[in-house]
């Protein structure tokens, strides 16, 4: 499938759920960003800079590449492509700046980031069932227990899986060249976690949940500057939810509509109105937003101007 017709997608999906989601809100009070608000984009800031040197860390220990500021622009710029673009084909901007900038093998980047995203799921699997425990034991709602436990089935299922895919005895035969391709390359991707230096897999898998703990960290205290006191576990919970959906191939622009809608379904328990709370939704999905693209735009202008003096004779 083009990638642009994937994007268009994206958008028009992404139109139809924010005009359902916001048809009957004052478009007024959409676009008030108060004292507290600004405070908060700013704290966001230099967290997200903070998050991005975990980040930036976690793959020079993966790649064995100097934690640098070429990495950390190539970092920030593959992650703004990842939230831009559907159906996970942002990942494909990791693959070819590690081949431009610090060639690396097309394989061996691909085979790595499968292994770092295996750990990313496992880390945020384990949060989000811990949230789930203690919400469960402090919110009585139907929804959460059942959302709980299509996640535990479903962790269950993903072991099943990566049982499946790196067993021995099973070879992948299907039809699809396409789908053996994909299936080796986790194969190969996860195994390659036996290679990893023990010291070094410690380092990771630690940097791995000090980046997912700053992220949740991070909208905690924005959601505190804007008003809304919901206790740490269920913002995780809800947080890593909303991640966990946004797996998915098909999703919205940025997340826009997806991100809205599922945080408001699940603070309107917790007492919240729904014409108040979308807006303030919506302010906090931007002061999360926008470090992501301030910093994605540093790093493609960097990455041009190392390619522009690599370039030089």
């Amino acid at each position: 499938m083009n990638k642009y017709f994937k994007f268009a997608i994206s958008l028009f999906a992404t139109g139809i759920i924010v005009y359902l989601l916001f048809r009957k809100i004052d478009i007024s009070t959409l676009v008030k960003l108060s004292r507290e608000g600004f405070v908060a984009l700013g704290f966001s800031t230099f967290l997200f800079f903070l998050i991005k040197m975990v980040n930036t860390f976690r793959y020079s220990k993966l790649y064995n590449l100097k934690a640098g500021i070429k990495l950390f622009s190539l970092l920030s710029y593959s992650n703004l492509m990842l939230n831009i673009f559907p159906f996970r084909t942002g990942e494909i901007s990791y693959i070819r700046g590690f081949k431009k900038y610090f060639n690396i093998r097309y394989s061996e980047g691909l085979n790595k980031l499968v292994l770092l995203r295996f750990i990313d799921y496992l880390v945020i699997y384990i949060i989000f069932l811990i949230s789930s425990i203690c919400v469960y034991n402090n919110v009585e709602e139907r929804i959460l227990e059942l959302v709980s436990l299509f996640f535990v089935i479903s962790l269950v299922f993903f072991f099943g899986f990566i049982y499946f895919i790196t067993s021995k005895k099973v070879s992948f035969n299907f039809k699809s060249k396409k789908i053996n391709n994909i299936l080796k390359t986790i194969r190969i991707g996860i195994k390659d976690i036996r290679k990893i230096p023990m010291n070094v897999g410690y380092v990771i898998v630690s940097l791995s949940f000090l980046y997912w703990i700053l992220r949740l960290i991070s909208g905690y205290v924005v959601l505190r500057f804007l008003g809304l006191n919901i206790p740490f576990s269920y913002l995780t919970f809800v947080s890593l939810l909303l991640l966990l959906i946004g797996i998915l191939p098909i999703r919205s622009f940025l997340g826009f509509g997806i991100f809205e809608g599922g945080w408001a379904y699940f603070l309107i328990p917790l007492g919240y109105q729904y014409d108040l709370i979308l807006p303030l939704v919506l302010q906090y999905h931007l002061i999360l937003l926008i470090p992501s693209i301030i910093f994605g735009a540093f790093g493609f202008f960097i990455l041009r101007i190392i390619s522009k003096l690599s370039d030089k004779p």
